[in-house]
């Protein structure tokens, strides 16, 4: 028991109970089971703890020692001090000071206006005060703030997850990831290489500067581009279109889902259900996925690839041709093609026999009356003749990479 005066108190080794009286006291805590009894307004008082602690009333700063892993503050204004360790570190309702030193530690400074310090190591931090302040060194591992609040990434720091009903959040110039609540979030990258994920609300989603991945879930979800800032790619749940300056669609999920690109250069990848793929004015590149897909490459020069399903390859019309088609499969996949937009005589339905021509000579066998397709067994193109057997009108539609059978019952044309 100390006095009046400065004093240092160590029980050592057994269950002590140690009270400093008046002073700004220091006590060394080695056992869990260990009391520390202090007045309160006796002075700043410190422990020294090499065993988990939580300060009791009239306590002030808290240092864990050796091995100690978590320390805990009171209701008052707390300096806690982690050590070289993995700390878990809590404060209380005041405004406290959390240092984590070395490891890989969490700190979370509870409702006041609080000071977080992880240190090196992959820390994590819980904001949830808007005057919260994170202190994080650039380089020093890969942190992450989880924040209840609105908040801004300070450098140093990765990654932000917002809980609660927080709005917004904010990165850095860093590469970070952004993760929002189930509120309709707004999501703001910096120039770094982002991943925003808004969660289950319908969230604003802007990458910045970089070559940015946005998570979309919510059909309202909303994906803003500056232009010229690097590849930017989609990864959505739900029907989705491409807004300006982002290239790259990936469908994820297994739901029947529609992707859409924009007026760029766009790649279109489906999921594992049923797809509808379309591209626009550019060269796309649309995958299908493990579904019976339907890809619509628009004009443009395009490349399609059919997967593992059913797929269809649809033409609005001849315009849209000059593309390259790989991994079409006899029986399987097949085409759709418009009667309006072909013309030449189609009508909706099957394709009669008479309109389709498959041979090693090319369009040297058109077929024969009003319109029809040439198939080139040798080499795979595929043209729209809309003069039939009159000279001149062909068109190359597409070219089947590896040369597939091909006959007139793999065409279904449509209005």
């Amino acid at each position: 028991m100390g006095a009046a005066g400065n004093d240092t108190l160590d029980g050592g080794g057994g269950i002590d109970t140690m009270a400093g009286g008046l002073g700004n006291d220091i006590y060394v805590v080695d056992a869990v089971q260990d009391v520390v009894s202090e007045a309160g307004g006796g002075g700043r008082d410190l422990v020294l703890a090499s065993v988990n602690f939580s300060l009791g009333n009239g306590l002030d700063d808290l240092t864990l020692t050796g091995t100690a892993a978590a320390g805990t503050g009171n209701a008052g204004a707390n300096l806690i001090t982690g050590n070289a360790g993995t700390n878990t570190l809590i404060g209380g309702a005041a405004n406290d000071t959390l240092s984590g030193l070395d490891g890989n530690d969490s700190l979370d400074g509870g409702t006041g206006i609080d000071r977080l310090s992880g240190g090196l190591g992959n820390d994590l931090y819980r904001v949830d005060n808007a005057g919260d302040v994170v202190l994080e060194a650039v380089d020093a591992g890969d942190d992450v703030v989880y924040a209840s609040v609105t908040y801004t990434l300070v450098n140093g720091a990765e990654r932000l997850i917002l809980t609660g009903t927080a709005a917004n959040g904010t990165g850095n110039n860093a590469a970070n990831r952004i993760t929002g609540n189930t509120a309709a979030n707004r999501l703001t990258g910096g120039a770094g290489l982002d991943t925003l994920d808004g969660g289950a609300g319908a969230d604003t989603l802007v990458g910045g500067l970089g070559s940015d991945l946005y998570v979309v879930d919510n059909a309202g979800d909303l994906v803003s581009e500056a232009g010229g800032s690097g590849a930017d790619r989609v990864l959505s749940s739900v029907t989705f279109t491409l807004g300006v300056e982002v290239e790259s669609l990936t469908l994820t999920g297994t739901a029947a889902i529609a992707g859409t690109g924009n007026a760029s250069r766009n790649r279109i990848d489906g999921n594992a259900g049923a797809n509808l793929l379309t591209g626009f004015g550019e060269a796309d590149i649309l995958v299908a996925g493990a579904g019976n897909d339907t890809l619509v490459g628009g004009a443009g020069a395009d490349r399609l690839y059919g997967e593992a399903g059913l797929d269809v390859f649809r033409y609005g019309s001849a315009a849209e041709g000059g593309d390259l088609i790989y991994g079409f499969i006899a029986v399987n996949d097949g085409f759709q093609v418009s009667a309006a937009g072909f013309g030449g005589g189609l009508t909706v339905g099957a394709l009669p026999a008479a309109r389709f021509t498959a041979s090693s000579a090319g369009l040297s066998t058109a077929p024969a009356g009003s319109g029809g397709f040439a198939y080139d067994t040798d080499n795979g193109r595929l043209f729209w003749d809309a003069n039939g057997s009159t000279a001149g009108g062909a068109t190359l539609l597409t070219t089947l990479v590896g040369a597939p059978t091909l006959t007139a019952a793999d065409f279904n044309v449509i209005a």
